[in-house]
């Protein structure tokens, strides 16, 4: 694979929690911690490139758009299935002046 993959380096904290870290730029999730990242670069102007994710030096999983990744989270059901599914940014409500 070409020098150009974004290589996102995975691990987790003792509460479980996914790590995704490249170079100066981490995110910490419960599940998706790379799709979280993936927005962080889009957001700081990373261009669409290659990625994929490393856990103690084991590609785990990989993908031809960062742009992509980016556009995905993962949802747990009622079940408590994970499963992906499109990202939507949370929208903040005003909040309303006490009179």
């Amino acid at each position: 694979m070409p020098d150009s993959i974004i290589r996102i380096e995975m691990s987790q904290r003792e509460d479980g929690a996914d790590i995704a870290r490249f170079g100066d730029y981490q995110a910490i999730s419960r599940h998706g911690a790379e799709m979280a990242l993936a927005r962080e670069l889009v957001a700081a102007g990373f261009p669409d490139s290659a990625w994929q994710t490393e856990c103690r030096g084991q590609v785990r999983l990989h993908g031809s758009s960062l742009y992509a990744l980016a556009r995905l989270t993962v949802s747990e059901g009622d079940s408590q299935r994970v499963s992906f599914k499109r990202w939507q940014p949370v929208l903040q409500k005003p909040v309303a002046k006490a009179a």
